[in-house]
C-alpha cells in the first residue's frame, strides 16, 4: 500500500436520508496497477454518545454552581443574622467563648472579636450575683437547668472590659455544632428597663405622699380581694388619728348615718353595675367625740376589659357647713351670700331669681348681669340634656345631685358639683328651685391625672408587654377568682394549658421579631374565639393560659379546645414570611381534677406535654377518664341525632282513665327509643342527653306531629281516645316559631283542639313563670286546654296557679307510691285533691300500680287516673286492642 488516509463525511442512504460516516481512503498497485481501497464506517452511535457526555457535563456544571449558591445564601443569612441581631450572641463551650458577634463586641466594651475569642466566660462576671452565690456555681445551675429543658432565660449580672457593672437577660439554648455540643448565649442588655421599673416604684411612692398631703380624705377600694384603704385625712375628718382606724370596710359601715346608709349603698351598688358614670353622695358620719360630719362622697368604678367591676377609688370631702347652709337656706340668705361657691335659685320656668357673690366670684357674672335670665346660659351646650333631667327629677323627688360643666363669663369651662333642691311656700307648693355649685376642676383634673397614671401602671403590672395579655401575676388573681366564683355558685371551671408546636424552631430560624409578631398574631386569633369573661394570659415565651368559667357541661371544654386548634392551624402571615404553626392543649378541670389553683396549672401542664406526646396538634384533658368520657358522650350524642334521622324513635301512648266505670278518657303520648342493638330505650336514659344537646325541640315537634295524626286516624275510625296529653318542654314553648307551627300541625292533623291537652311540669313552669304565663296563655286561645304535670315537685304558689289558664292537675307519682300507708304522702295527696276542688281545677293521678292506692284516690274523689294498674304504655298498634 503506497498511501492511506481517514476522512469524516456524510452519506446518502437509499431513503436519500444523511447518515455520518468515516471513509478511509487506501491506494495500491497490483501488477503496477493502481487500486483505491474504500473503508466506509457508520459513527452516528459515536457522535450521539460525544453529544450526550456533553449535555451531561453541562447539566453537572448547573447543579454544582445551584448548590454553591444555595451553600453561600444560606451563609450569607446566618451571617446577617448572627451579626445584625440586636441581641449580643456568643458560641461557648464549658468554659470559653468559640465565636461573638460584633453587639457582643461593643456590649462588653471590646475593639473586636480577636479579644474575646477563647476568653473564659468568668471573664464576663463579677465574682458573685446579687443573690450572693458565686457566679460560676450559679451559672452551672442555669446551664443545667438549659440541657435540661432545651434551653433556660434569666437575668445575669456582667461585667463590661472596664469592671462596670451592668444587667442583662440571658437565655442559654444548648446546640450540637461540628459534632461538639456548645451553648449558643443571647445577651440582652436591661439595664435601662430596670431603670424605669426603679423609677415606676419612685412614682408609686410619690403619689402615696400626693394622696396623703391631700386636703381631701381619699378612700381606695380593691373590690377583687375587698381591701381598701383611707387616708390619714380620711381619717382625721372624723377625729381620729390613722393609727385609730383601722384599714377596713366597717371603719366606714359602721360610722354612717343609719338614715343615709341605704341610700349610699345604693349609689355604691348602682356604680359598681354600670349604672352610672360616677358614684357621689352627701351623707353623714359619727364624728370620734360623737357629733355628725356631712361628708361630701364622690367616687367611681373601675372595670375590667371584660366589664367586671375591679376596684373603685375617690374622695371624701367634709362638707357639714355647706350642707347646714343649704338646709337653713331661708334663714340664712346673708350666710349663703358671702360663700365662695354658687348658690343659684331659679324659677320654674328655669329664669334667675337669686345670684350670689359665690356665683359672681366662679363664674364671672355679676347678680345685675344674670337677674332674670335663663341659668341656660351658663351650663356647657353638651351638658344641658344632664341639667333638664336633674330639673326634672328635682321636681318629681324634690332634690338631685350631679357633676356638670359650667362656663365662666370669659368662655372658661369648669367642673361643678351641683346640688339642686325643690322649694316650696306656705301651703307647701314648688314655687322654685335653689342650686349650690361647688368649683372641683381642679380636683376633677388631679383625679384624672392620678387615676391614668394608677391605671397606667396597673396596667404595666399586671400585663404582659409583648401581647397586652394578663400576665402571671394577674392571671394568678383572676384564677383564683374564677375557683372561688366556681365554688360560690356550685359550677365547674376549666383551665387550658396551651404551647405553640416547633415555635423554637421559628425563632431560631426567622429570629426573635418574627417570633414576637407571630406571638401578637396568635393571640389575636385565640381572642377571636374565646368569651369576653374567659380570661387569655400569657405566661411566657410561646405558652398561653385560658380560664374558661361558669362550665356546666365538660363538653364545652372540649369544643372550644378543637376551636382553638382549627384557628391556630390557618397559616399566618408574618412579613411577608407564611407560617404554619399548630399547639398542643392540656386541659384540668375544677372541682373533678383538684380544687387548689396551682395544682389545675400543674395538671394542664402535665395534660398538655401529653398532647405533645400523642402527636401534637391536639388536645387532652387530664383525667383519661374525663377523656373517655367525652367520647361516650359525644357517641350517644351522635347515635341520638341518627335515631332522629332513621326514624328509630317511637310514640307509645298510656291510657287515662275514668276510675269509677274503667273507660278511657284520654291517651298520654310518651317517647320510646328502638335502639338497633340495645332494644327499647326508655325516655330517662336519653331525654336528658337530648336537653343537653337541643335535640329535645326537635323530638316534640316529631312527638307532636305524630301523635296528632295517629289520635285523628283512631277517630276517623270511630275510637273513643278522649283528649291526647302532650308533654312540651320549656325550651321548645319559648321559641318565637313555637305557636305559629303548634297551630299549623293541629290543622294539618285534621284534630280538634279541644281534643289537645298540653302538660308542662310543675319544675319547668317556675322558671320562668312570667313568660310561661303568658305563652300558655296564646296557646290556651287557640282552644287547648293546659295541665300541669308532676304537680307538688315544684314549689308553686296558690297566686300563681290562679293566674294561670289550667284546667288539670297531674299528682306527681312519687306521691302516689306509698298510698295509703304512708301518713304524709296520703295527707299530701288529700291536700291537693281537695285544692283542686277548690281551684275548680280537674285531677288526675299518675303512677297508679295498686288497687289500694286506686281506692284511696277514688275515695278522696280523684277520679281520673293513670298507670300500670289499668295499663302501661303502648305501641299503637297495642293500644288499638283496647278500643
Amino acid at each position: 500500500m503506497l498511501w492511506s488516509r481517514r476522512v469524516k463525511s456524510k452519506a446518502k442512504r437509499q431513503n436519500r436520508s444523511t447518515l455520518p460516516v468515516k471513509i478511509g481512503i487506501s491506494i495500491a498497485y497490483e501488477e503496477e496497477q493502481p487500486i483505491i481501497i474504500l473503508d466506509i464506517e457508520d459513527i452516528s452511535a459515536e457522535l450521539e454518545a460525544k453529544r450526550s457526555l456533553r449535555s451531561m457535563n453541562l447539566l453537572l456544571e448547573k447543579m454544582v454552581k445551584r448548590r454553591t449558591d444555595e451553600l453561600h445564601s444560606q451563609y450569607v443569612l446566618f451571617e446577617t443574622l448572627f451579626e445584625k441581631s440586636p441581641d449580643g450572641i456568643m458560641i461557648a463551650d464549658e468554659d470559653n467563648c468559640l465565636q461573638c458577634n460584633e453587639k457582643m463586641v461593643r456590649l462588653f466594651g471590646f475593639d473586636s472579636k480577636d479579644e474575646l475569642a477563647d476568653m473564659p466566660l468568668d471573664a464576663f462576671w463579677p465574682q458573685t450575683q446579687p443573690d450572693g452565690q458565686t457566679s460560676r456555681t450559679r451559672f452551672s445551675e442555669m446551664r443545667e437547668l438549659a440541657f435540661e429543658h432545651g434551653g433556660h432565660q434569666f437575668e445575669w449580672s456582667n461585667l463590661k472590659r472596664d469592671k462596670e457593672s451592668f444587667q442583662t437577660e440571658i437565655t442559654l439554648t444548648p446546640v450540637t455544632l461540628h459534632d461538639q455540643h456548645v451553648l449558643h448565649i443571647v445577651i440582652r442588655d436591661i439595664t435601662e428597663v430596670k431603670k424605669t421599673e426603679a423609677l415606676n416604684r419612685q412614682l408609686g411612692e410619690q403619689m402615696d405622699l400626693a394622696l396623703k398631703g391631700s386636703n381631701q380624705g381619699v378612700w381606695d377600694w380593691n373590690i377583687l380581694d375587698d381591701t381598701i384603704y383611707f387616708s390619714a385625712r380620711w381619717k382625721a375628718m372624723l377625729g381620729y388619728s390613722d393609727d385609730e382606724l383601722p384599714n377596713e370596710f366597717t371603719s366606714w359601715l359602721e360610722n354612717v348615718h343609719p338614715d343615709d346608709l341605704e341610700e349610699t349603698l345604693s349609689a355604691v351598688e348602682k356604680n359598681t353595675q354600670g349604672e352610672t358614670d360616677f358614684y357621689e353622695t352627701f351623707h353623714r358620719m359619727r364624728h370620734k367625740d360623737g357629733h355628725w360630719v356631712w361628708i361630701h362622697d364622690l367616687g367611681n368604678t373601675t372595670f375590667d376589659d371584660s366589664g367586671k367591676a375591679v376596684r373603685m377609688s375617690g374622695t371624701h370631702t367634709d362638707v357639714t357647713e355647706q350642707k347646714e347652709l343649704e338646709l337653713s337656706y331661708a334663714h340664712q340668705a346673708q350666710i349663703i351670700e358671702q360663700v365662695h361657691d354658687a348658690v343659684i335659685s331659679i324659677d320654674l320656668d328655669k329664669k334667675v331669681l337669686s345670684w350670689n357673690n359665690g356665683a359672681d366670684f366662679m363664674l364671672g357674672y355679676s347678680t345685675e348681669e344674670m337677674i332674670g335670665r335663663l341659668v341656660t346660659d351658663i351650663y356647657y351646650e353638651k351638658d344641658l340634656p344632664l341639667l333638664t333631667k336633674m330639673i326634672d327629677e328635682v321636681e318629681a323627688d324634690g332634690n338631685s345631685s350631679i357633676e356638670i360643666r359650667m362656663v365662666k363669663k370669659d368662655g372658661t369651662v369648669i367642673y361643678t358639683a351641683l346640688s339642686c333642691s325643690l322649694l316650696y311656700d306656705e301651703n307647701d307648693r314648688p314655687v322654685s328651685l335653689i342650686g349650690y355649685a361647688k368649683d372641683i376642676t381642679t380636683t376633677k383634673l388631679a383625679q384624672d391625672r392620678l387615676r391614668r397614671q394608677k391605671e397606667l401602671l396597673d396596667h404595666q403590672a399586671h400585663h404582659d408587654e409583648l401581647t397586652q395579655l394578663p400576665n402571671r401575676t394577674l392571671f394568678d388573681d383572676r384564677l383564683q377568682q374564677g375557683i372561688e366564683s366556681a365554688k360560690r355558685n356550685k359550677k365547674e371551671l376549666a383551665l387550658f394549658f396551651i404551647d405553640l408546636d416547633h415555635f423554637k424552631q421559628i425563632n431560631d430560624s426567622l429570629g426573635h421579631a418574627i417570633g414576637d409578631k407571630l406571638l401578637q398574631k396568635v393571640t389575636r386569633r385565640l381572642l377571636s374565639q374565646i368569651r369576653k369573661h374567659d380570661t387569655l394570659a400569657r405566661l411566657g415565651g410561646d405558652e398561653f393560659t385560658l380560664i374558661m368559667e361558669e362550665l356546666t357541661d365538660e363538653r364545652d371544654a372540649s369544643k372550644l379546645a378543637k376551636k382553638l386548634l382549627k384557628a391556630l392551624k390557618e397559616p399566618i402571615t408574618v412579613d411577608g414570611h407564611i407560617l404554619y404553626i399548630t399547639s398542643s392543649i392540656g386541659i384540668s378541670l375544677y372541682p373533678k381534677d383538684d380544687t387548689q389553683a396551682r395544682s389545675l396549672l400543674k395538671y394542664a401542664d402535665r395534660a398538655m406535654y401529653r398532647a405533645k406526646e400523642e402527636g401534637r396538634n391536639n388536645f387532652q384533658f387530664y383525667s383519661t377518664e374525663m377523656t373517655e368520657l367525652i367520647h361516650e358522650k359525644a357517641k350517644a350524642e351522635r347515635e341520638l341525632r341518627q335515631a332522629i334521622d332513621k326514624r328509630e324513635l317511637i310514640v307509645y301512648y298510656q291510657p287515662q282513665m275514668n276510675a269509677q266505670d274503667n273507660t278511657i278518657i284520654g291517651l298520654e303520648a310518651l317517647i320510646r327509643w328502638r335502639h338497633p342493638t340495645q332494644g327499647v330505650i326508655p325516655p330517662a336514659d336519653f331525654l336528658p342527653l337530648a336537653k343537653e344537646t337541643g335535640l329535645i325541640d326537635d323530638i316534640d315537634r316529631w312527638v307532636m306531629n305524630t301523635a296528632m295524626a295517629q289520635i285523628h286516624q283512631w277517630q276517623q275510625d270511630g275510637h273513643e281516645t278522649g283528649r291526647l296529653a302532650l308533654n312540651i318542654g320549656m325550651s321548645s314553648l319559648e321559641q318565637k316559631g313555637f305557636l305559629g307551627e303548634f297551630n299549623s300541625s293541629i290543622k294539618n292533623s285534621g284534630l280538634n283542639t279541644h281534643s289537645i291537652e298540653l302538660e308542662v311540669t310543675e319544675s319547668d313552669l317556675m322558671q320562668r313563670p312570667e313568660q310561661t304565663i303568658a305563652r300558655l296563655n296564646e296557646i290556651n286561645r287557640l282552644g287547648v286546654t293546659i295541665a300541669i304535670d308532676d304537680f307538688g315537685t315544684g314549689h308553686s304558689s296558690l297566686g300563681l296557679l290562679k293566674r294561670l289558664p289550667i284546667e288539670r292537675l297531674k299528682i306527681d307519682k312519687s306521691f302516689i307510691d306509698e298510698l295509703p300507708d304512708d301518713e304524709t304522702n296520703s295527707a299530701i295527696t288529700s291536700t291537693i285533691i281537695a285544692m283542686g276542688k277548690n281551684l275548680s281545677l280537674h285531677l288526675i293521678a299518675e303512677g297508679v300500680e295498686t288497687r289500694e292506692q286506686n281506692d284511696f284516690l277514688i275515695q278522696h274523689g280523684c277520679n281520673t287516673v293513670q298507670g300500670y294498674y289499668y295499663a302501661r304504655p303502648m305501641p299503637a298498634q297495642e293500644i288499638e286492642k283496647l278500643f
